[in-house]
């Protein structure tokens, strides 16, 4: 354990108050209209609600689905980092569509991981309304987020174009805090890792994290780098000299945008727009059902 760790501890809060600390929302206000063409999914009993952000562009844009963090057990695509991300990407021409999943402990493994695949399925076979290329959907998963999205991706290979791990949680073995356990209920960590489930087919992938990141360790994006180069798969990690958990939040997004940014145009052969508009589409949360 090191220093932050320690203080961390010795303060006596709780591993949970912790990640949500670490997960601080801001949470926009959102329109009760429920504009036209946006796209439900189901998954279990629940309905999910996604928020889209569309640049006022031609038909068959790039399309980019942002799966929060909070360690399966807390988080909201309202938060600032999803919500500041899916903006971005909007105004540099990406279709952007914000999802949430099940939470533990009341959805334990693999709850979250079928909601993102459920999502991605959805939105593959749904582009007309928002006018995004379903052949260049791409995943961008934060933190734990990362992890459901890499598993999605692993037991469905083909039906993404790229994934961005950022801070990712890739080897659930090595990190013990409680709130692996509450997420996982009964199912081994090393089933819900993705280092340990690669296969030769993982689409291309961008790890960006801190090397001061002490809630994951840097070395998780690391291992999992390595273990797809050595499979031959595309593989590019970025480390952030500097940088914590998602910690400063504008300064780490500042640090890592450029990079899934100019990632993504590259995979994607998107040219970069100029001055574009912006249409933002809250779904109304009346709705849907929250899990």
């Amino acid at each position: 354990m090191d220093g932050k760790a320690k203080v961390l501890a010795a303060s006596g809060l709780p591993v949970l108050a912790l990640v949500a600390a670490l997960h601080t929302a801001f949470i926009p206000q959102r329109s009760q209209a429920t504009p036209p063409g946006v796209v439900l999914y189901h998954s279990g009993n629940a309905v999910q609600a996604c928020d889209v952000h569309r640049p006022q562009i031609e038909k068959w844009a790039p399309l980019v689905v942002i799966v929060h963090g909070g360690g399966g057990v807390i988080g909201d695509k309202t938060e600032w980092w999803p919500a500041q991300l899916a903006d971005r990407l909007a105004r540099d021409g990406f279709v952007t569509v914000s999802i949430n999943y099940r939470l533990a402990p009341k959805h334990t493994w693999p709850a979250a991981v079928e909601d993102v695949g459920a999502a991605i399925g959805r939105l593959r076979n749904a582009p007309a309304p928002l006018s995004y290329d379903p052949d260049r959907v791409f995943v961008i998963g934060l933190s734990s987020g990362a992890q459901f999205a890499e598993m999605a991706a692993i037991r469905h290979p083909h039906s993404i174009a790229g994934i961005i791990a950022v801070s990712g949680v890739q080897d659930l073995t090595t990190l013990p805090w409680p709130w692996v356990r509450t997420a996982l209920g009964d199912a081994d960590p090393r089933s819900a890792s993705p280092l340990y489930a690669v296969r030769d087919e993982f689409p291309p992938a961008l790890f960006v994290h801190g090397e001061k990141d002490f809630l994951v360790p840097v070395s998780q994006s690391v291992r999992m780098h390595l273990a797809l180069r050595a499979r031959g798969c595309d593989s590019t990690l970025v480390r952030l000299p500097g940088a914590d958990h998602f910690r400063p939040q504008r300064k780490f997004l500042a640090q890592c945008y450029p990079h899934i940014v100019r990632w993504l145009r590259e995979r994607s052969d998107l040219v970069p727009p100029r001055n574009q508009a912006l249409i933002v589409a809250w779904l109304s949360p009346a709705t849907a059902t929250r899990p």
